[in-house]
């Protein structure tokens, strides 16, 4: 879950009814000035649960399957099967927490791989959203630079054969809908719990840090993708 944004408009929302100074625009305008007054010292605070998150996975998403000739596009499906996403996976995905994608690439002719790969779907806040990751034509393991918590489907463009194959899973990191604040060079993070205990190793990094991710407890945390 992720909350709150209280107290973050600055402005009133209907400036006509506060402006004047006598009645009842001038009692709303010295309430709001008022509550303004109290609360100034209280930030919002943002707070993100990550319930059964799903493990790393090369292939939960779709087993090694051969490369085409033709473009295709890999739709969801109920059960698992050739050329087509896990169902299953990607509506854990709403509960465990948004995740990069691993796309691992293989097979005799790893040329043969499109160059890339197009996926439509959701980001942490569940904004749509598209990213294209290149494969390269080559054996090894790509991961998406931006974090899913739904999919609508993946294209694949035209391959160079039948001799390549590509399994798609799931990243270790767990993408945060919020940004951490920065005071005095340090991520303003109050607390992280995991399985009951307070971790207290490893860091939370921003996007903006030039670094992927930083390990935190048993997982990786990231901050949004700008």
């Amino acid at each position: 879950m992720t909350g709150s944004g209280l107290f973050t408009n600055k402005g009133a929302v209907q400036p006509r009814f506060i402006e004047g100074k006598g009645g009842v625009a001038g009692e709303v305008g010295d309430l709001r000035q008022d509550v303004s007054s109290a609360l100034k010292y209280m930030c919002a605070i943002t707070v993100a649960e990550f319930t059964d998150a799903l493990a790393t996975a090369t292939d939960n998403l779709m087993a090694a399957t051969a490369s085409q000739l033709a473009a295709r596009r890999l739709l969801p499906a109920a059960l698992p099967a050739t050329g087509a996403l896990t169902q299953a996976t990607i509506t854990s995905l709403l509960a465990g927490g948004p995740r990069q994608l691993r796309f691992v690439t293989a097979g005799a002719t790893p040329a043969h791989q499109p160059a890339a790969a197009t996926v439509e779907g959701w980001d942490e806040r569940g904004v749509p959203q598209t990213e294209v990751v290149p494969l390269k034509q080559e054996a090894g393991e790509f991961l998406s630079t931006r974090f899913w918590s739904n999919l609508k489907h993946i294209d694949l463009g035209e391959g160079g054969g039948t001799g390549a194959t590509l399994a798609i899973g799931l990243g270790g990191k767990l993408g945060l809908a919020s940004n951490p604040k920065l005071r005095a060079g340090l991520k303003a993070v109050i607390q992280e719990v995991s399985g009951g205990s307070v971790v207290t190793t490893g860091t939370v990094n921003r996007a903006e840090d030039g670094t992927a991710s930083g390990v935190t407890g048993t997982v990786d945390l990231v901050t949004p993708t700008p």
